[in-house]
């Protein structure tokens, strides 16, 4: 579910310090557009936006299902699902 190297990776370019900080913006942005996901027409926009955030904090699986959806049907609560099931485990690794 989370690439754990790509954690520690983020850890070590950003430093120690500001590790906390990069991770409380990357869940309040992901959430927002988590929120209206699907109910607007920026789909493609926020699914590539979505993708890329998942990558840089190691969400691999959130990821997997951004790309599936910008290539078709996305599945809007897969994708919910497989955010709040990463940042538990995100919370309780860190």
């Amino acid at each position: 579910m989370i690439n754990w190297n790509r954690v520690a990776e983020l850890r070590h370019e950003v430093g120690e310090d500001d590790f906390d900080e990069v991770v409380e913006l990357f869940i309040e942005e992901v959430e927002d557009v988590l929120a209206t996901l699907g109910q607007n027409d920026d789909l493609p926009k926020d699914l590539h936006f979505l993708k890329g955030s998942a990558l840089n904090l190691g969400f691999t699986e959130m990821a997997r299902l951004c790309t599936e959806g910008e290539r078709g049907a996305p599945d809007i609560n897969a994708i919910r699902s497989s955010y709040t099931d990463a940042k538990t485990e995100l919370m309780q690794g860190v």
